[in-house]
């Protein structure tokens, strides 16, 4: 059989793909005036674009932002990230300072950091003169921001809003507002910092149309909250809900199961339901049974995790006994789990799962406090599947010291896997018991040095895209992965401050010849300039430093390494605690930069060594 090419399909197919499906980026990048003048022809007659700049290089941003005013008009869907490009947002601004002028515009993604992005304020107030009707807004340092709340409010509010993402390190408030309108409102997800009960009260009684909610709880408000009875009469019947993702974080004692169950008592439709509550609140089995078999009769698929850390042995042998019932053990789609909670630097909150399969007999609970999978295990009832199929962990932290395993589970949906102290054996259970073809990002911690284990291990996972590992189990790979792994685009080596000699560079970018974003742990920044010649796909570089970060900049200001590192502003940069990212291009790798910049970095990192032994003297005196 014959390949069709390209070519070969009608100028209608080719149409509707470059309307729909191709991202402009691609089309201005590898289609206009590159390949012959029937493509060129076909990309003039569209009527719509979508643009997706994520992970974009950054030349390619800059050929597309000189074509862009061309086509803007005729955009429906824009993405704009500063994740791994900072500068990306500040820069698109430039040119475009208002969405308004997207007048096509019906989905936009923002991911950016406000510190980093002087118009951005302008930019959201445009959101009010447009006719979006999917808004996706992720961001950090957004308590700097003017009224940040008074403009998300009045998106909502005043635009014609269906589906809306907010992710930002700042509660948004919702409360308040008499004349609140979220009648358009379809799909609401609040992650981030969260936000308080008494906002998820005024969303569940001005959202009347919701579809999907997913909101993240984390502490009950400081304002009193009305009584259930005065609340009767303001509340319609959530009839359209289809899926319900409660997230309890910290702090919420005051909202009792009685207040859910009220609200559930308002969602008759109810098909999906997912609840994470970290303090085991709700712990009761049978108060969720009861009101399974009382209010939503619908219910089909039922996702319970539990925190871990507050529940005594007694509290989970009654929740195991209670499962026992034949309510529970006739639910395939309902599962629970044990979990146990961390924050990142970022707001981001980090699950760990331990998995309870209500099928299982569970008459005994064996106590094994080094298991980062608590499991149960006593005799089966007769089951179907020998494994029992767990697609809701997207996320598994998994340790070879762990001196239980899971037998019965087989994880078939993991995306991101962390893996400590890597062995033969845990290396054996993952064959067995994780789908590792699904593996997207994969992060060897501590191992048993058997780089044999680890070779294994990278080439199992043979979609992973992200791999965060210690350069020098990295390098010792070199004679024993047997394949070149084409996939992984972000490196991340900063686990262990390193020499990063040419030599690394070489065999990194033999092991993984397209990475695109690779992060770094040294203050030797000489060789820094071969990047560009053996990391040809490179993007952006993230570099740590010894000497912390915060204690530098103290002494660096913000103009002096601005203009160490971007000199004629040529590319930009974004700071966190003890790190520097950059958006490269040819000129970021010019060898002058990196000695000025290393030269100032150890002025700064003497002037702490000397601080050090003074105060050492001081204390001895």
């Amino acid at each position: 059989m014959s390949v069709t090419k390209l070519e070969s399909l009608s100028n209608e197919i080719l149409l509707y793909l470059i309307e729909y499906y191709i991202n402009g980026v691609d089309l201005f990048i590898s289609f206009l005036n590159q390949l012959n003048n029937r493509f060129d022809a076909l990309i003039y007659r569209s009527k719509r674009f979508y643009f997706d700049f994520t992970s974009i290089r950054k030349s390619e941003f800059n050929i597309c932002m000189n074509i862009l005013p061309r086509y803007h008009h005729i955009i429906t869907s824009l993405t704009l990230s500063e994740r791994d490009t900072p500068g990306q947002i500040h820069s698109f601004l430039c040119s475009f300072r208002s969405f308004e002028q997207f007048k096509k515009l019906r989905r936009l993604h923002l991911d950016f950091d406000a510190n980093s992005v002087d118009l951005i304020d302008e930019a959201l107030h445009s959101i009010l003169k447009t006719r979006i009707h999917t808004l996706s807004i992720k961001g950090k340092n957004v308590r700097s921001l003017f009224e940040f709340n008074c403009v998300l409010l009045a998106i909502l509010t005043l635009t014609r809003i269906q589906r809306f993402y907010l992710s930002v390190d700042i509660q948004p408030v919702f409360c308040y507002f008499p004349s609140l309108n979220l009648i358009y409102l379809q799909y609401l997800t609040i992650e981030g910092r969260g936000c308080t009960w008494n906002n998820v009260e005024q969303i569940l009684k001005y959202a009347v149309h919701l579809i999907y909610l997913n909101v993240r709880i984390i502490e009950e408000s400081l304002n009193s909250i009305e009584s259930i009875n005065d609340q009767e009469n303001n509340y319609q019947l959530l009839t359209k809900l289809h899926t319900l993702i409660f997230e309890f974080i910290d702090d919420y004692s005051s909202i009792t199961f009685d207040k859910l169950k009220y609200y559930f008592n308002l969602m008759p439709n109810l098909y999906q339901l997912e609840i994470t509550d970290t303090a085991g609140q709700y712990r009761s089995m049978n108060n969720w049974k009861i009101l399974f078999q009382t209010s939503l009769p619908l219910l089909k698929k039922f996702i319970f995790k539990i925190g871990r850390l507050f529940l005594s042995n007694e509290n989970i042998s009654d929740m195991l006994a209670s499962l026992e019932d034949s309510f529970w053990i006739e639910k395939n789609n309902y599962q629970i789990y044990f979990i146990t909670h961390d924050y990142t630097d970022d707001d981001n909150i980090i699950l760990y799962y331990y998995p309870i399969d209500a099928r299982l007999n569970r008459n005994n609970c064996q106590n094994k406090y080094e298991n980062n999978l608590q499991v149960w295990s006593i005799g089966q009832h007769a089951m179907k599947q020998s494994y029992s199929q767990i697609d809701s962990i997207v996320n598994l932290y998994h340790s070879g010291k762990s001196c239980l395993l899971p037998t019965e589970h087989y994880f078939n949906n993991v995306k991101h896997l962390e893996i400590d102290h890597l062995n033969s054996f845990s290396f054996e259970w993952m064959t067995k018991h994780i789908d590792l073809s699904n593996i997207t990002e994969l992060v060897i911690t501590h191992t048993d040095h058997n780089s044999n284990i680890i070779g294994l291990l990278i080439e199992c996972t043979t979609s992973i895209i992200s791999l965060q590992i210690h350069l020098k189990q990295l390098i010792s790979l070199r004679k024993i992965l047997m394949t070149i792994n084409k996939s992984v685009q972000r490196l991340d080596i900063s686990i262990d401050r390193h020499s990063f000699r040419k030599k690394d560079i070489k065999i990194i970018s033999y092991l993984f010849p397209s990475i695109e974003h690779l992060k770094i742990n040294t203050t030797k920044l000489d060789n820094l300039p071969f990047l560009t010649i053996y990391l040809t796909s490179l993007r952006s570089l993230t570099f740590k430093f010894v000497y912390s970060f915060k204690t530098l900049m103290r002494n660096i200001r913000q103009e002096q390494l601005n203009h160490i590192l971007c000199p004629d502003n040529q590319y930009l940069l974004t700071q966190s605690k003890q790190s520097i990212t950059l958006w490269i291009d040819q000129s970021t790798f010019q060898q002058h930069i990196w000695r000025s910049f290393q030269s100032v970095h150890k002025q700064q990192s003497t002037k702490r060594e000397l601080s050090e032994v003074h105060l050492s003297k001081c204390i001895c005196c």
